[in-house]
């Protein structure tokens, strides 16, 4: 029957619900706080972990990328700023010549500066925003994966280890104000199959796209936030459950809607 149990990493307490017992978690815990602090001295050292410290080099790595990602928002925008800077001058002279029209356009170029500088303000949010999803999701993932690698199940290790990065490349990597209800429904599976590997055979999980509408764009996250309520709200380990999720074209008068049930 699975407990909540209390681990605490480097001086944070967290709480997971397990199936393990007092004295795993507590092993888990003394184990994960080990390694975390060698990696974070940068004295690396191999051990039964392998798989746990690739993974965490992986996220590493999408954090990285993210952080070039916002240094070249930053440099897009000081660049902007100098051409911006140009700009003036240049109406300047012409204020000269006509400064009623030349203050209407001072006026217009304000405002589109002041929308650009807030849509890159919005994307940088939206991006520091992504590196604070859920860490006790992260953190449940990274422990549950070592405790598959202390009990010597390599294989789901292997398993959990692939489909959390895929999930984590997803969140991380999805700059776009759109993607294709296949790639949301991916991602969607993905953390299914990570609750699967969590708690087997606690639930069903099913996910059909019509073909009309898999390379429809939808917003990122979409279904998502849905299918992790469901979770959230309906999964026990008393009873089994269905979790679904249909996505099929609709057609209305004023065109083909993408339906999602």
């Amino acid at each position: 029957m699975a407990t909540r149990s209390k681990v605490k990493v480097l001086g944070t307490t967290y709480y997971i619900t397990t199936s393990g017992s007092e004295e795993q978690m507590r092993h888990i815990e003394e184990q994960l706080n080990d390694q975390l602090t060698g990696i974070l001295e940068q004295r690396p050292s191999l051990s039964t972990l392998d798989a746990v410290v690739i993974l965490c080099l992986n996220l590493m790595d999408q954090l990285t990328e993210t952080e070039s990602s916002t240094d070249r928002m930053r440099e897009q925008l000081s660049q902007y700023l100098e051409d911006a800077a140009k700009a003036r001058m240049e109406l300047e002279d012409q204020r000269r010549q006509n400064e009623r029209l030349t203050q209407e356009l001072e006026d217009e170029r304000r405002l589109c500066t002041q929308f650009r500088q807030e849509l890159e303000k919005q994307k940088v949010e939206m991006d520091f925003l992504k590196l604070q999803i859920r860490p006790h999701f992260y953190l449940n993932c990274l422990n549950f994966i070592y405790s598959m690698i202390d009990f010597g199940q390599y294989d789901s290790a292997r398993s959990m280890s692939k489909i959390t990065a895929d999930y984590l490349t997803y969140i991380f990597r999805n700059t776009s104000e759109k993607v294709p209800v296949t790639a949301e429904t991916a991602h969607c599976q993905n953390y299914l199959d990570i609750l699967l590997l969590r708690y087997p055979g606690s639930f069903e999980g099913y996910v059909e796209v019509h073909e009309e509408v898999r390379d429809a764009e939808i917003f990122p996250f979409l279904i998502q936030v849905f299918v992790e309520n469901a979770a959230k709200h309906a999964l026990t380990l008393e009873e089994k459950i269905l979790i679904s999720v249909t996505v099929y074209p609709e057609d209305r008068e004023e065109g083909t809607y993408v339906n999602i049930y």
